[in-house]
């Protein structure tokens, strides 16, 4: 359903426990530093995976969402 979705359960991880213990405008920042560390991370991998795959990874790339199924 999504192509990280380690990276999609840390981000909720994030955001569950942000609403239990810390006021939304520190939520916000949290989450956006989260994935701004997340997107390079996982531009990295995808870049490795499409020098190892090829064009397999470039179709499955192209038909999986990266967090939030199907969102592209």
């Amino acid at each position: 359903m999504v192509r990280h979705p380690i990276y999609t359960s840390v981000l909720c991880l994030l955001c569950g426990t942000g609403f239990i213990v810390l006021p939304l405008p520190l939520i916000l920042l949290a989450t956006v530093l989260a994935r701004i560390g997340t997107e390079i991370r996982v531009r990295i991998e995808d870049g490795l995976l499409a020098s190892r795959f090829g064009k397999q990874f470039d179709q499955y790339k192209s038909s999986v969402s990266a967090y939030l199924p199907f969102v592209r």
